[in-house]
């Protein structure tokens, strides 16, 4: 299992709950991402990003 912990809300929000083999594209608002005074900068803008579960090595 992938540790959510530490990410941004966005993307704890859509990957929790992906199968492996998934494949997800996350539209993530600033308000749940890095906010207008993000580190490092980013644009205050929603961001989009392909999300893929692979096989986890056990």
């Amino acid at each position: 299992m992938f540790p959510l912990k530490g990410v941004i809300v966005g993307f704890e929000l859509g990957i929790s709950g992906m199968r492996e083999g998934g494949r997800r594209v996350l539209v993530v608002p600033p308000r749940q991402g890095y906010g207008a005074r993000g580190v490092p900068p980013v644009p205050n803008r929603p961001r989009a990003t392909q999300a893929p579960c692979h096989p986890s090595r056990r």
